[in-house]
């Protein structure tokens, strides 16, 4: 399966449970952070990149790490300013050197601190030790800061549950290495902290509760907090005077017992660990504490007493070619200190790796001109794709760890040219020469896991965009958490999990968030109830402009921001009146229906496996045109609340008749009954489900907390399919499960489609299709495994012919194949798709199917002629999918992952079409078997419902005699 750059927005997850003040729910669960990148809405800039990464070295030099640099510094940067500690103590104070620089942010966070809580803009430093904020008594400190942002000064005098840390508690004396000599029992326990630049800020310890959105479930939230001790500074001085960079504090996740992971780890709730995943590509991703159970990572050994994370370096390999890395003439010293930054936004390697490097990288292009811009970057011009003209670079580390960096990774846009993101370190020494530094460059698009109980990190490659497993260290549950829900401040958009309400809603205390488009690949899944990991809505910088006049926020109009009975459904008849069919109160709002039409079309960002994809079909298609009339609104159902968990997967929503809808609601299967207005639970799976009936193959022990990624419903069979492969198969007329089973425990095991279909000796099959590869059939009488076809590569969707005998099937590559049913043979592919396909549909005559693609396009094929598409019908934002066929062939149902489906009359050779037009994520389409009614399942955390459109019919005078 596949995964949607500029601004970084990060999910911060805590899974713990800290003592001290709690939430009105108990235990503290878990906590979530929205981090933000300094260099959001901004181009990859070489100068900003070295400018950043020069200041950034600065601090590891002075932390006692000799590396000698070269150049300025390096380009943008991804990632949090690493900060060394070095404690030590004088008379009457405790030292505590965290060395950082304000130019050198990358993220930030807005945290809630004190009772009552008040917000903080502080930055996220894998490398500083104490979480510290500006407090009352600093007079040099800014008021507003990076980006315009209001800072607020700490007062401990402002919070019920702040209170100072003196010489006498442990803290002080553990922090310090003891007690500090001249410090009186009952006074403040001081810190100072030194930066590279000669800035320094003075403080004094407090604890104090921190407020959390803690993780209450997979993908669910609720408000908690803990109790953390913490710097307030009180004097600055240098640079930390500037309100230019300035933000409130800083948030620190390095080694020592001081750090917040150390603090919430010595409460025993949570393990000391935790991992990042930066989205390179969308922006994006996860940071969290707790013990990450997929995706699974390897890892290598921590050198031990390094103050930075670092690492053993065994090889290079540049394509299929191994450089020589050794640190000594005569060969002997295979091993090079490698330092793991994530507030390093290039890689800085010494000369000896640099030089041999680049050389082999352009040998794949001979004919290349090279250039150094600014005497310090190496930059050539080249036009054609970098990944087809350039090799990967491949970092093997101890106990055959690997890292892979693609060349669109390593190469960046830079005044007209594309330049090199390694850096050279300058010349060799014998007390830097086993030396590089890794940032951002080499960890984008990684889940990077820092097992500090184990002393060892680890990675591996990882959608960001998308969510993993954590494990609850108090409960041994295990919860869904994604990177969606985060508003970001880029004008384009960024993951694919489930995200914030869409659409504005009625009250200024709610921000408009909107979807981006970004998509999942492999095992990454959605939260259930932000499917997102999509970046299909507006940034946050966007949602500010989007919410009510400040005179709209008193009186009748906040009772609409939490009062769910004010939500209520759309007929047909209030939408001929005017109101809109999702009960949008545009007139309410600060922006019109058009004005947030258009800011959508404009900023929506594609999810793209193959980079470019979608802009080349923009430039080569044009869409079909408008004013097809054929299905009208009928209702639109608010209590139905579908959901999404991959987003890439949209297969979601199943009508077996006229009226009956099954659709997928968190971990509920639901039937909604649009003629009694009935909407009843099927199955759940968020506990224990096993089957009631014995056959052969069945998994009798069934499956718990099972995250259905696919669906399908025909009849009365429906077939549930899940992201460890399960499947689970229910007949609609008896209670309990029939049958449940695992089509592979390979770890690459989602279930990405299930079609159910009738088998030519007239019993019922179904066809599931898997990440692993594999084409599975099932007869539905014995639930015996019939076939089974493998595939090179994941296989996204297959659908069977109309006369049983070909099988489309589309996947992880740029082609579809036309398979034999009986033997999974190839007998035919078309070609054309710039992208991967995630949707597949047949005609009723047997000749003609559909694929849905990412580039944004479905494309109409005919058996007789493969080798050029009938037509290719060009979405308005995003990938394409799901496609579907009406029963009689006259119309063809596409979606896009957001907002629009269109219905084209096949008919007219694909050249009129009808645009259903709305706001949220589709969770499915389905036609009625009868093909008069059409059914959309949207998405969205305010206005999520189910929307119907029935057939139009055109009546003549003859028709009503009887």
């Amino acid at each position: 399966m596949a995964i949607e750059t500029s601004f970084i927005s990060l999910l911060f997850v805590v899974l713990i449970s800290v003592s001290g003040a709690a939430s009105n729910d108990g235990d503290f669960r878990g906590a979530v952070f929205g981090v933000n990148s300094k260099f959001s809405g901004k181009e990859r800039s070489l100068s900003l990149f070295k400018a950043h990464d020069n200041l950034r070295h600065l601090q590891i030099l002075a932390s006692g790490v000799d590396l000698p640099l070269g150049g300025t510094g390096r380009p943008d940067a991804v990632g949090a300013c690493v900060g060394m500690k070095s404690s030590f103590h004088t008379d009457t104070m405790m030292i505590i050197g965290i060395r950082f620089d304000l130019d050198k942010w990358l993220y930030y966070a807005k945290i809630g601190i004190g009772t009552p809580p008040k917000e903080y803009y502080v930055q996220v430093d894998t490398g500083s030790d104490i979480m510290w904020i500006n407090c009352i008594q600093c007079r040099e400190c800014p008021k507003r800061g990076y980006h315009g942002l209001e800072l607020t000064l700490y007062d401990p005098e402002d919070s019920f549950t702040g209170k100072l840390v003196t010489c006498s508690q442990d803290f002080c004396a553990e922090i310090n290495g003891g007690a500090v000599t001249g410090c009186k029992a009952n006074a403040s326990c001081l810190y100072t902290e030194t930066y590279g630049d000669g800035s320094y800020s003075i403080g004094y310890f407090v604890m104090d509760v921190v407020q959390y959105d803690s993780v209450s479930g997979d993908l669910e939230t609720k408000l908690a907090n803990g109790s953390v001790i913490f710097g307030c500074g009180a004097r600055q001085s240098g640079n930390l005077g500037s309100s230019e960079d300035a933000l409130d504090g800083i948030l620190g996740f390095g080694k020592s017992n001081s750090s917040i992971i150390s603090q919430l780890a010595s409460s025993g709730k949570v393990k000391k660990m935790f991992a990042h995943c930066l989205d390179g590509d969308n922006g994006g991703g996860i940071f969290a504490i707790g013990h990450v159970v997929q995706p699974k990572v390897n890892s290598t050994p921590l050198i031990p007493d390094q103050p930075h994370y670092a690492a053993n370096l065994m090889g290079i390999e540049v394509g299929k070619q191994f450089l020589n890395i050794s640190t000594n003439t005569n060969g002997s010293g295979d091993k090079r200190r490698t330092i793991i930054d994530s507030g390093t936004t290039l890689a800085y390697l010494p000369d000896a790796i640099y030089k041999p490097l680049v050389n082999e990288i352009v040998i794949a292009q001979p004919d290349l001109k090279l250039h150094t811009l600014h005497d310090q970057y190496t930059c050539f011009e080249f036009s054609r794709s970098v990944d087809d003209g350039f090799p990967p670079v491949t970092f093997y580390f101890e106990n055959s760890l690997s890292l892979k960096v693609y060349p669109h990774d390593y190469l960046f846009a830079f005044e007209d040219y594309l330049c090199f993101g390694w850096q050279n370190n300058g010349m060799d020494s014998l007390s830097s020469s086993d030396t590089l530094v890794l940032g951002d460059l080499v960890l984008s698009n990684k889940l990077v896991l820092y097992d500090l109980e184990n002393q060892t990190i680890g990675w591996t490659e990882y959608n960001c965009s998308s969510s993993i497993k954590l494990r609850d260290e108090i409960t041994g549950s295990v919860h869904l958490i994604g990177g969606s829900g985060l508003a970001s401040s880029s004008p384009r958009h960024v993951a694919n999990l489930p995200r914030p309400p869409l659409i504005p809603s009625e009250s200024a205390a709610r921000f408009l968030q909107g979807f981006s488009s970004g998509e999942l690949r492999m095992d990454y899944r959605m939260p259930d109830n932000d499917v997102e990991g999509i970046d299909y809505m507006a940034d946050e910088v966007d949602i500010l402009d989007f919410v009510m006049d400040d005179d709209e926020i008193n009186g009748d109009e906040a009772r609409f921001a939490d009062d769910n009975e004010m939500v209520t459904d759309t007929s047909s008849a209030q939408a001929r009146r005017g109101k809109d069919i999702q009960g949008i109160p545009w007139e309410r709002l600060n922006i019109t229906r058009e004005s947030y039409r258009q800011t959508r079309l404009e900023q929506y960002r594609n999810y793209e496996n193959i980079p470019l994809s979608g802009d080349a079909v923009d430039k080569k298609c044009k869409q079909k045109q408008k004013g097809g009339n054929y299905y009208e609104f009928f209702h639109n159902t608010r209590i139905v609340k579908p959901t999404i968990l991959h987003f890439q997967l949209r297969n979601l929503v199943w009508a077996n008749s006229k009226h009956d809808v099954y659709l997928m609601s968190n971990y509920s299967i639901m039937h909604w009954s649009s003629l009694s207005y009935n909407l009843t639970e099927i199955l759940n799976f968020s506990g224990h489900v096993a089957p009631t009936e014995k056959h052969a193959g069945s998994l009798l022990e069934g499956f718990t907390q099972t995250q259905i990624s696919t669906l399908s419903v025909k009849d009365d069979f429906l077939v549930a399919g899940g992201f460890q492969g399960e499947l689970a198969c229910k007949r609609l007329d008896k209670q309990g499960v029939s049958f449940c089973t695992r089509t592979t425990y390979d770890d690459n095991a989602i279930t990405n489609a299930v079609e159910i279909y009738d088998s030519l000796s007239g019993g019922k099959h179904f066809m599931a299709s898997n990440n692993d590869g594999g084409v599975r059939e099932y007869d539905m009488e014995r639930f015996q495994l019939m076939n089974h076809f493998r595939f090179p590569w994941p296989v996204n969707h297959s659908s069977l012919s109309p006369d049983r005998k070909l099988i489309a099937v589309v996947g992880d590559h740029l082609d579809a194949l036309v398979v034999d049913s009986t033997n999974g043979k190839t007998v035919g592919s078309v070609e054309g798709h710039l992208d991967y396909s995630f949707a597949s549909a047949w005609h009723p005559d047997g000749r003609i199917f559909a694929t849905g693609n990412q580039d944004k396009t479905c494309r109409v094929w005919d058996l007789r002629n493969l080798s050029n598409p009938v037509s290719v019908l060009k979405g308005n934002m995003g990938a394409v999918r799901s496609v579907r066929f009406s029963s009689n062939g006259q119309f063809l149902v596409v979606a896009e992952p957001a907002d629009f489906v269109h219905v084209y009359d096949t008919n007219l050779n694909y050249e009129k079409r009808q645009e259903i037009d709305f706001f949220g994520e589709i969770s499915g389409v389905s036609l009625s078997p009868d093909d008069e009614s059409l059914y959309i399942g949207v998405w969205d955390r305010t206005y999520a419902s189910l929307l119907q459109y029935n057939k139009r019919h055109n009546y003549g005078y003859l028709d009503s005699f009887v």
